[in-house]
């Protein structure tokens, strides 16, 4: 059985939610904890199990994905530290926390790393995409294909 909670309740959240939980199986618990009754009623809809505050449940969360803005992490995260199961791991999904930032607000849990994007010509952008916790890798990001607009354009070849 596995077990992954969600940080925010929000558009990516609920669309990482309904993928998730599309195909109904009793393999998978997904929690979700978000200040918002109304976001909250649709997760519960889709088969979430949805929580106002964090508590007790975030510990059994072998994966818990950050899914809240980048300006208000490191107050969600804060209280949240002594909660983590320490067998599991973290991954955050927003944009333009650099890794070792992350890292620090979680008390080094999970160890972040830096993620390499393919084709940004070998620059390292250090957002917190890759997460390990005990030693293993938990999920890895990967860029887009598509030609990027404005500086920096990637040439097609």
């Amino acid at each position: 059985m596995l077990t992954i909670g969600f940080l925010g309740g929000g558009n990516m959240a609920a669309a990482l939610i309904g993928g998730l939980l599309k195909e109904k199986t009793e393999d998978l618990t997904v929690h979700v904890v978000d200040h918002h009754a109304e976001k909250l009623a649709k997760l519960e809809a889709l088969g979430a199990k949805t929580h106002a505050e964090p508590g007790e449940w975030i510990t059994a969360c072998e994966l818990l994905v950050l899914a809240v803005k980048p300006q208000t992490m490191k107050a969600a995260v804060e209280p949240i530290v002594k909660l983590l199961n320490p067998k599991g791991a973290a991954l955050s999904i927003a944009a333009g926390i650099e890794a070792g930032v992350l890292s620090g607000w979680l008390g080094g849990y999970p160890h972040a790393r830096d993620a390499q994007y393919p084709g940004n010509g070998g620059r390292r952008h250090r957002r917190a995409l890759v997460a390990q916790g005990n030693g293993r890798i938990a999920s890895r990001g990967s860029a887009s294909r598509a030609p990027c607009r404005g500086r920096g354009r990637r040439s097609e070849e």
